[in-house]
């Protein structure tokens, strides 16, 4: 994928460059540059030390909307604000030790929702019944090698 920038607008992206301080922006500045002076894609995913979708990506952003800085940290929200600000209450008020009864909680008060079982609890919806914090929790007592367990020696032979 060629990009073709005047010289204006290509010193214009390399003063922004040289000012930037986000990493992900700068090699988004970085693809865009290089691809403009006649790099493949596969060269620059070599330099940038990323890979080549993303690099196909970074220039389609750029191309389409002249996007350079990642938009990402904010996700969309499955309540209101009022039903966010309930349940934000409610969890201040009440100490869970498992993540599934929160779920339960919301499902009851706000509705059955699958994604947001996989989006709290990282796992599909038909879990639900299992002891969901078991990969949270510690694990059991290490398993030692028979010659480290102490044995009692010398009891009633």
């Amino acid at each position: 994928m060629k990009i073709t920038l005047s010289s204006k607008d290509k010193k214009a992206l390399e003063l922004h460059h040289s000012k930037v301080r986000d990493v992900r922006e700068s090699d988004r500045i970085k693809a865009v540059l290089l691809s403009s002076e006649n790099w493949s894609v596969s060269q620059i995913s070599q330099a940038l030390r990323k890979h080549e979708t993303t690099i196909l990506r970074h220039l389609r952003d750029f191309q389409k909307t002249q996007k350079l800085k990642p938009e990402n940290g904010v996700s969309k929200s499955y309540l209101s604000s009022e039903q966010t600000d309930e349940l934000t209450g409610y969890l201040l008020g009440i100490t869970y030790v498992h993540v599934h009864h929160i779920v339960d909680y919301v499902v009851k008060t706000f509705g059955e929702s699958l994604f947001l079982r996989k989006l709290v609890l990282g796992i599909p919806a038909q879990a639900s019944s299992k002891n969901l914090t078991r990969p949270l929790m510690p694990p059991a007592a290490p398993i030692r090698p028979r010659h480290l367990v102490p044995t009692q020696q010398g009891v009633g032979t």
